[in-house]
């Protein structure tokens, strides 16, 4: 009875401690028997929450029906690696004779260094821990060596418990010490010296503002595109990594709509307002898109590659700011609208995605804001956007944006407004003028008898019984809108349909006549020009920007020039565009600086500017960047009635092929002057060609077989490329290939065209081998992204358009190899941009009215060019400025000189002309921008005299003469031998020399001056002391014998009167 009393104590005993422990994560027992007193059993009898430092020490209690072993281990993530093991005790469990066979033991967790202490000097590597576990384990004895060997014993143990534990966080643990015994004191004060010592990672932010200033999106395959970067902080990296098949985040962005998917709606089409891709277009988690309803799409990827979509039951709204939400969880999804009068309208959507979890790496792959290659945008603007990453934020607590953000400071439901009552306005007085002229006509017509008894009649009767009528009233018309008034009038009195384009393509050419008589017109005319802006007119967008951004006879307003620009970008206006991409690059005129937002915009113009050039409009001309300081380039200009245009004709029908040759591009493309004339430029081609020389019967071919001022015929083109081909013309092989690939279908043929042609250094044929390798079309290879930019590089490189438009787009995505490099993008892009018509006509235009001496109206349209960031734009536009003939500055709000320069010289050194960089010197030698800066001033000398500029050698050896500190490193730069350099007056010989030495004959005179003053100076240095020996001897000779003349004289005067008396 007594036994049986005291077993049900032990069980009461062993209930009770098992009870005190904390929930254990996993509790085993042998599985297949019953529990009974005698099973076998593991556990921690302590409260084990957390582990802090080495000397944690546990209690396991423990019971074993045979002989086992018994283990305590520690399993943490350590920063990025998944559960190591970072700490093991095994020891032995020898059955027991007893009754209750349990035992106790007493075990220490001494963790490593890293894990278990603090920094300081003699523990400098300090890791932190995540998901941490106490296990222990009782295992059969058999099994421990190949547990042992694959580090799984846990997992093979039949009796088991885990307990998740927290270790402390690095600089919550107390400080390592190397030594126990005692040490000198400079231990003691290095170990109290880097304890206080925290090592911090740089701040790193969550979250992410991907759109900081609005960027419009035309509904075309444009948008920004971005690529996140892994954390720094391994702590966020860690986490960021854990969440890539759980992801979390939250995405906020404002828009404002125009259209939802602009074109010919079709089923199923989508348009972007954000989306992620790989360089090689495959698409990824997460894609925010929306359909011609105007209903969002949200598409993800889940881990097994597939692709699964939720969409929204409602449609965001149109013309007005919106803000979108959309939070992602594991699954599941949230979507927020906020809309209408201080965004309190709210639409709230929800949805989960079933199935295998969603994949999300959101520092991998690239992100686009807007459209991309492989899918377009809706039609309108984002004004913001931002990524909360590893996180969920409720709509609440998601700030709002100022009330002066660049979004709301343009107006854009304002402006619309406004343009919306112009055009009611408009349809107003059409309908009175159509009303009038009814009127007018049937007064004019005669009418049949009987329709005369008709109305007498019906009059008698609506005198009897008279009906309601309207009288036929209109809104006033003003001052400022007569002009308009007028054109409606004459259209509808001379019966044609009312066309709104057509009205506002008359106010921007009546606009810009008159403004061209005078620039003091501006005043007048731009009213008129905001009329032609709310009917669409581009071009007047474009220049009221240009007037307001600088402040010509208008007062300066950057945010209303910006919405101007972003109107006229909107419908993909070249100049807009590309000034729009300019602001971004550089971060001007209240713009943020964001290359990849400038990227989208200069892509754009970029893509389009072959395809302008091969529309040869007769208004497109050739843009040529022709400086107002040089005098050659200014008298080589003509035009149809020119003496040089003359004298090239007559040369040109006397036979003479560089004549021929040079006439017929100049009227082919529009170049020195000359109105483009294809049917004209054609007939030199033929001239020329008869000749037979080889590049000429390309240029013939080509016209032939693309039917270019000429009556299309590939088989005479073909015949013309043959004859040149066999006299090895490269371009005419390439074109050989080109048919050969396009319309034969020969890609076998095509490639040994081009590989020849290629061979022989032709850029055109290297941009075709690289289509091929890149679209994987090369017979027998593979693709090959990464050869393929090797031969765009070589071909843009050397002037091939299409080449460089191809750079740009493979480096701003990157390849598998090879980094995304945004600079080199945006610069390529930008390049290529620069070369469109529309820049040729404005800068042809402004040279035209320097030529006919209207320097007013040509500072105008030099900065239109500038302000769409063109470089000799830039640099004539200061030019004239600083020339300020008739005092034109004074009417210019903004300052023109030193801005225009400067942006000049921002360019890359091979498009910046030394004039202007002398021009910068100046100023940072000067002070004129408030204080002196001479390391600029000679960091611009230089470049300058990289250049040849004599005048820039010059300038350097006048700060050297002035003591200024220069670094030697430019005059390294500038091929100075070390030994000359150090040493002023052979340094100041040198540069003089060179000076004097230059091509520039104007500089040869006062250069050899100073050459001369600074020889004799080295002269009167090298013999100082024999000069001074000799002149003191020389004077003292003088003296002498000057005293000794004197009282010579004297004494002769005496000795005279002596003998007198």
């Amino acid at each position: 009875m007594y036994s049986y009393l005291s077993l049900f104590i032990l069980m009461i005993g062993f209930n009770g401690v098992k009870g005190s422990a904390v929930n254990p994560k996993t509790m085993a027992v042998v599985i297949g028997n019953e529990p009974s007193v005698m099973a076998e059993y593991i556990q921690i009898m302590e409260d084990l929450t957390t582990i802090e430092g080495a000397s944690t020490k546990v209690t396991v209690e423990y019971r074993c029906t045979d002989d086992k072993l018994i283990g305590v281990e520690v399993v943490a993530d350590i920063n990025l690696e998944v559960s190591q093991k970072i700490f093991q005790k095994v020891w032995k469990c020898r059955k027991s004779e007893q009754f209750s066979g349990i035992k106790f033991k007493k075990v220490k967790l001494k963790l490593p260094p890293d894990v278990a202490y603090n920094y300081n000097a003699f523990n400098k590597h300090v890791t932190s821990t995540s998901r941490s576990k106490v296990r222990v384990w009782m295992l059969d004895n058999e099994w421990w060596p190949f547990c042992y060997r694959n580090s799984d014993c846990y997992t093979k143990s039949s009796v088991k418990v885990s307990y998740n534990v927290k270790i402390s966080p690095p600089f919550s643990r107390p400080f390592y010490k190397l030594y126990k015994q005692c040490k000198s004191w400079p231990w003691n004060i290095l170990a109290a010296v880097t304890s206080v010592k925290i090592p911090t990672c740089p701040f790193e932010e969550e979250i992410i503002e991907a759109i900081k200033y609005p960027v419009v999106l035309g509904g075309d395959s444009y948008g920004v595109y971005r690529q996140f970067l892994p954390f720094n902080n391994p702590d966020l990296e860690r986490e960021r990594q854990e969440q890539t098949e759980r992801p979390i985040f939250t995405i906020s962005i404002w828009l404002y709509i125009l259209e939802y998917c602009p074109g010919r709606p079709r089923p199923g089409l989508l348009c972007s307002i954000m989306h992620r891709f790989t360089w090689d277009g495959q698409f990824r988690t997460i894609m925010v898109l929306l359909t011609p309803e105007g209903r969002i799409h949200i598409q993800i990827q889940d881990i097994a590659g597939h692709h699964k979509a939720g969409l929204s039951h409602f449609s965001i709204p149109k013309h007005q700011w919106t803000r979108v939400i959309v939070q992602f969880q594991m699954q599941t999804w949230r979507l927020f609208i906020n809309y209408g009068e201080q965004f309190k309208e709210t639409l709230e959507t929800e949805y989960r995605h079933a199935g295998e979890p969603t994949f999300y790496d959101d520092a991998k792959d690239l992100v686009t804001f807007g459209g991309s290659e492989y899918m377009a945008s809706f039609r309108g603007y984002i004004g913001q956007a931002t990524i909360y990453r590893n996180k969920i934020v409720n709509p609440d607590k998601i700030p709002m944006p100022s009330k002066f953000h660049p979004m709301f400071e343009l107006q854009l439901t304002h402006r619309e407004k406004k343009c919306g009552d112009y055009l009611d306005w408009v349809t107003d007085r059409v309908n009175v003028h159509k009303s009038k002229y009814d009127v007018s006509l049937r007064k004019r017509t005669c009418r049949h008898p009987f329709v005369e008894i008709v109305e007498k009649a019906m009059d008698n009767w609506k005198a009897v019984s008279p009906l309601p009528t309207c009288k036929l009233t209109s809104k006033r018309t003003t001052r400022k809108r007569k002009q308009v008034d007028r054109i409606i009038k004459k259209m509808v009195w001379e019966g044609r349909n009312v066309d709104f384009s057509e009205i506002a393509d008359l106010l921007y050419k009546n606009a810009t006549t008159e403004l061209e008589a005078g620039l003091e017109k501006i005043q007048v005319v731009f009213p008129v020009l905001k009329q032609a802006a709310c009917y669409g007119n581009m071009d007047a967008m474009y220049m009221i920007s240009t007037i307001l951004n600088n402040g010509i006879f208008i007062k300066a307003d950057e945010i209303q020039s910006q919405a101007y620009l972003m109107l006229a970008a909107l419908d993909n206006h070249r100049l807009a565009a590309l000034s729009l991409g300019h602001k971004h690059r550089y971060g001007i005129d209240g713009v943020t600086e964001d290359w990849e937002q400038s990227y989208r915009y200069f892509k754009f113009v970029a893509d389009t500017t072959n395809a302008d050039k091969e529309k040869h409009k007769d208004t497109d001309v050739f843009t040529e960047s022709i400086r107002l300081t040089d005098e050659a380039a200014i008298h080589e200009q003509t035009d149809e009635d020119g003496d040089i245009f003359h004298w090239l004709t007559l040369q040109a029908k006397q036979g003479v092929l560089s004549a021929q040759n040079r006439i017929g591009r100049a009227l082919f493309w529009g170049q020195q002057g000359l109105k483009r004339n294809l049917a004209s430029a054609v007939e030199y081609f033929k001239m020329s060609a008869e000749t037979g020389d080889a590049q000429s019967q390309y240029d013939y071919g080509i016209v032939l077989m693309r039917g270019q001022g000429v009556k299309k015929d590939v088989e005479a083109g073909l015949n013309e490329l043959q004859k040149a081909a066999k006299q090895k013309n490269p371009a005419a092989i390439n074109a050989i290939g080109w048919h050969a690939m396009n319309f034969e279908r020969d890609m076998k043929k095509a490639a040994e065209y081009y590989e020849r042609s290629y061979r022989l250094g032709n850029p055109d044929a290297a941009y075709n081998l690289g289509i091929l390798h890149l679209y994987g079309t090369y017979p027998d290879k593979e693709k090959n992204a990464d050869l393929a930019l090797d031969y765009f590089i070589y071909a843009a490189s050397r002037g091939q358009i299409d080449a460089g438009t191809a750079v740009a787009y493979q480096t701003i995505k990157g390849t598998s190899r090879q980094r995304r490099n945004v600079y080199t993008a945006v610069e390529w892009a930008r390049f290529i941009a620069e070369k469109n018509p529309t820049i040729g006509l404005v800068l042809r235009k402004a040279l035209q009215f320097y030529r006919k001496g209207k320097r007013d109206i040509s500072l105008f349209y030099y900065a239109l060019a500038a302000d769409a960031g063109v470089e000799v734009g830039s640099f004539n536009n200061a030019w004239l400025c600083e020339e300020n003939k008739d005092g034109i500055t004074s009417f210019i709000e903004k300052e023109c000189i030193w801005s225009r320069y400067n942006m000049s010289t921002q360019r890359e050194p091979q498009f910046v002309d030394p004039y202007a960089l002398l021009k910068m010197g100046d100023f940072y030698w000067y002070g004129c921008g408030g204080s002196r800066d001479a390391h600029q001033a000679a960091k611009n000398y230089v470049e300058a005299a990289k250049k040849n500029d004599p005048q820039a050698l010059f300038n350097l050896a006048f700060m050297v003469e002035e003591g200024a500190d220069v670094p030697t490193e430019h005059f390294r730069a500038l091929h100075v031998p070390n030994n000359i350099i150090s040493n002023n007056i052979t340094l100041l010989e040198h540069l003089y020399t060179r000076c004097k030495d230059s091509k520039k004959s104007e500089a040869y005179m006062p250069c050899s001056l100073a050459l001369w003053r600074i020889q004799m100076l080295a002269f009167w240095i090298k013999y100082e002391t024999v000069i001074k020996l000799t002149s003191f001897t020389g004077i003292a000779a003088m003296t002498a014998l000057s005293i000794y003349v004197i009282l010579r004289t004297q004494i002769r005067a005496h000795y005279d009167e002596t003998d007198s008396i």
